[in-house]
């Protein structure tokens, strides 16, 4: 007699359709996706947060030196890369740089060194003068660098504003050099008694100029490698804005002097816009609205106590 063959025995032998092959693949997929996107969005909040702290302990290490030295201290945010000096002119060439390494957002803390001098005197009594308090790294205070990617912002208190009105609702920030961006030098300044100031209080709010055409103002200048000159690299013209573009590797721009901060994760920004559209000149107020946009979404906000200038974060 012949055995039948029973449907338990056509079902053992039964494998996988394509269709089915391609489901679970796809299935697969879309986890591995998914996590993914989880891994990015939790190792960017971790470098964020990472950032924000660092920020922190330098504005409460700047404070507590500029009351135990009686003398106000700031706190600069500069851009970073590696760089070997090879013509002892303090001054990081092209070639120089250190093109393999990513740059990064530097932190110095300085402190005055009761020096004030006058950058771009004018022809006039007070047309394009642009004094600057001397600040230089405080001697034996190491200097911090955040994660790759995170960047700090501050209110746009352009030297020109003072004249124009004020722009706080909007945001500016270090440059990516690599991407030939504008961008300023953000300073926090603590008066000797701990309290957060925008200028030496022995130096005048602002200087008018003879000219309409013209600019004057005073600010603070960090002299990051202590020669006693300000380092603008290549940047032209006649105007004070030569000494406040921030636009190469080495540049010791004039300060823009913020009340408050923002850390945010540059790199997310740089997904979510175009921002081979905020390359050189042109670009620059593309490159601050999309960060003034990004900006007031996801950054980590700092701000200070008026009379103590103890920072506290914002939620």
């Amino acid at each position: 007699m012949t055995r039948q063959p029973t449907n338990r025995d056509s079902s053992v032998g039964r494998g996988f359709t394509l269709a089915e092959l391609l489901v679970v693949m796809g299935i697969i997929a879309l986890l591995a996706t998914l996590t993914g996107i989880a891994v990015q969005r939790i190792a960017g909040g971790s470098r964020l947060a990472s950032g924000t702290n660092t920020v922190m302990a330098m504005l409460g290490e700047a404070r507590a030196i500029a009351i135990r030295e009686n003398k106000s201290t700031c706190v600069a945010f500069r851009v970073y890369r590696p760089w070997r000096d090879l013509d002892a002119d303090q001054w990081p060439d092209a070639n120089e740089v250190n093109s393999a390494a990513p740059q990064q957002t530097e932190i110095v803390i300085g402190i005055a060194t009761g020096r004030i001098l006058n950058l771009n005197p004018g022809s006039g009594v007070s047309d394009n003068d642009l004094l600057v308090e001397e600040f230089v790294p405080v001697p034996g205070v190491a200097m911090r660098k955040i994660a790759n990617g995170i960047k700090i912002a501050g209110p746009f208190t352009d030297y020109s504003s003072p004249q124009y009105g004020s722009t706080d609702d909007t945001w500016i920030t270090q440059p990516e050099c690599n991407n030939t961006e504008v961008g300023s030098m953000l300073v926090v300044r603590f008066g000797p008694e701990g309290s957060i100031q925008t200028r030496n209080p022995a130096m005048p709010a602002n200087i008018t100029p003879t000219a309409s055409s013209d600019t004057a103002y005073c600010t603070l200048w960090l002299d990051m490698n202590g020669n006693g000159t300000i380092q603008i690299g290549t940047t032209g013209g006649s105007s004070n804005g030569r000494f406040f573009d921030y636009d190469e590797f080495g540049d010791e721009p004039a300060a823009d002097v913020v009340e408050f901060l923002a850390v945010y994760d540059d790199r997310d920004a740089r997904e979510r816009y175009n921002s081979m559209a905020w390359s050189g000149t042109a670009g620059e107020d593309v490159r601050r609205a999309d960060l003034t946009s990004y900006i007031d979404q996801f950054a980590d906000r700092i701000h200070f106590n008026r009379y103590t200038g103890v920072a506290g974060r914002v939620r």
